[in-house]
C-alpha cells in the first residue's frame, strides 16, 4: 500500500507548464483555449499521437483533454479510447472506471486491476488521461486486439486470420505506410515477415477505428495511440475517418519539445517527403 501511495503522490507532483499548440500547416502558436473557440462541431475526434510512456508528453495529453471539453463546455459529453486496451476486457474497464469517477478505487487500484502490477510505474505515467476523463465525468473505452489474435497475423499473415477477428471496415495499409514501417525496421527482418507485421499493423488501426465507433456514446471524443499509428494522416486517421461519417477527425503530434533537437522540431514542419505530419503539435512548455 505503501507502494501505491508513493507512486500517487511522484506522479501527481511534477509540475509542467500549460499545454502549447503549433499549426503545422504555418507554424503559428496557438492555445487549448484558441483552438477550442475555432472548433464549429461538437461531434469532434481528437486523435492524439504520442511517444509512450513519456511523462511529460501523458501530462500533455491529460491537461488538453480536460482543457478542451472545458472551453467546450462538453462535461458529462466525451469519450477517451486507449489503445494500450484491448477491447475483449469492455466491461471490465467499465465497471473499474465506475468505481474510479465514484472515488471507491484510487488510480493505482484501477491501473493494477487493468493491467497487473509488473509495469506499473511506467503505466502510472498515463493517469493523467484516466484522471482528465474522470474530471470531466467522460467514458473510457478499450480499442485494441489482443497479442493472441495479432498472432495469427505476425506468424501467417492477414490471411491467417479467423474471419470472425475481422472489423468490417478492414483495409490494408497504404503504400506510403509500408514504406515508412520498412524504415522504421530498418532492414532488421525478412520481406516475409516484414510483411506480415505491416498487416498486423494495418488490421489494429482497423481495429481501433471499428471499436470507437462501436463503443463511444459522445460526441467530442479523444484517441491516445503512438504516433506512427497517426502520423501524415495514414493507418488510423485513414481508418477513421473512413468509419465514421459524422465526426471531424483532428491530427494532433504530441511531443516533448524539452528533449528535442532544433532539427528534430523542424523536421516536425518540413512536408517535402510525406506531406503534413499532423494538422497541430501538441508540447507542454
Amino acid at each position: 500500500m505503501k507502494k501505491l501511495f508513493a507512486l500517487t503522490f511522484i506522479f501527481s507532483s511534477c509540475a509542467f507548464g500549460a499545454p502549447k499548440l503549433v499549426e503545422v500547416q504555418n507554424e503559428r502558436e496557438l492555445t487549448v483555449e484558441q483552438l477550442a473557440k475555432t472548433i464549429a462541431s461538437n461531434q469532434t475526434h481528437f486523435i492524439l499521437g504520442e511517444y509512450h510512456y513519456n511523462e511529460q508528453i501523458q501530462k500533455a495529453q491529460g491537461e488538453f483533454i480536460e482543457l478542451m471539453t472545458r472551453n467546450l463546455q462538453m462535461e458529462g459529453q466525451v469519450t477517451t479510447g486507449w489503445e494500450f486496451l484491448n477491447y475483449k476486457d469492455h466491461d471490465k474497464l467499465e465497471l473499474l472506471f465506475d468505481k474510479y469517477s465514484n472515488n471507491q478505487l484510487t488510480i493505482d487500484e484501477l491501473l493494477i486491476q487493468m493491467m497487473g502490477e509488473k509495469n506499473i510505474s511506467e503505466n502510472m505515467k498515463y493517469a493523467p488521461i484516466f484522471k482528465a476523463t474522470k474530471n470531466i465525468n467522460g467514458q473510457f473505452i478499450a480499442l485494441n486486439e489482443t497479442r493472441e489474435v495479432k498472432r495469427y497475423i505476425t506468424t501467417g499473415g492477414i490471411e491467417n486470420l479467423p474471419s470472425e477477428y475481422l472489423p468490417p471496415n478492414y483495409m490494408k495499409g497504404s503504400d506510403q505506410y509500408l514504406i515508412r514501417f520498412k524504415e522504421v525496421m530498418g532492414g532488421h527482418t525478412d520481406s516475409e515477415s516484414l510483411k506480415k507485421y505491416f498487416d498486423a499493423q494495418a488490421f489494429t488501426d482497423s481495429v481501433m477505428a471499428y471499436q470507437f465507433e462501436q463503443q463511444a456514446i459522445n460526441p467530442l471524443r479523444f484517441t491516445v495511440v503512438g504516433s506512427f499509428h497517426s502520423d501524415y494522416f495514414d493507418g488510423l486517421i485513414r481508418e477513421q475517418i473512413r468509419t465514421s461519417n459524422d465526426h471531424k477527425i483532428i491530427s494532433i503530434k504530441v511531443v516533448d519539445k524539452n528533449s528535442m533537437t532544433k532539427k528534430e522540431w523542424s523536421e516536425l514542419f518540413d512536408s517535402s517527403k510525406y506531406g503534413k505530419i499532423a494538422d497541430y503539435i501538441l508540447y507542454l512548455e
